[in-house]
């Protein structure tokens, strides 16, 4: 199966503008670089609150959507690869045909 041009693009784009963040909170509690999105918190100090905090509003400001408290612990545990693709089922609109609501897989066909 062969991806479009534009899906590259889109998941170019959502990979580029997520990096802007994770990279400035990666140097803000000075972690290595490591792919993982739990080192845009402290590795030291473990935060207590993962939904409401910095790091959940500037990646909701960045792609226009609402992260709930279970998305927030989902994002906290993954690689930077599955939440990008996570972002961009994410913003396709509830309201389309593509979209099953309840696990946010795009159905096809």
């Amino acid at each position: 199966m062969s991806v479009s041009l534009e899906e590259k693009i889109n998941h170019q784009d959502i990979y580029d503008r997520l990096y802007k963040i994770y990279i400035r909170y990666c140097r803000v509690f000075k972690n290595k670089n490591t792919g993982q999105m739990c080192c845009m918190w402290s590795t030291r100090n473990l935060p207590d609150e993962i939904y409401e905090c910095e790091q959940i509003y500037d990646i909701e400001k960045e792609f226009d959507l609402s992260i709930t408290g279970d998305d927030a612990l989902e994002i906290y545990n993954m690689d930077f690869d599955r939440i990008t693709g996570f972002l961009k089922i994410s913003r396709v609109s509830p309201e389309t045909e593509d979209y099953d609501g309840k696990d946010r897989k795009i159905i096809k066909g």
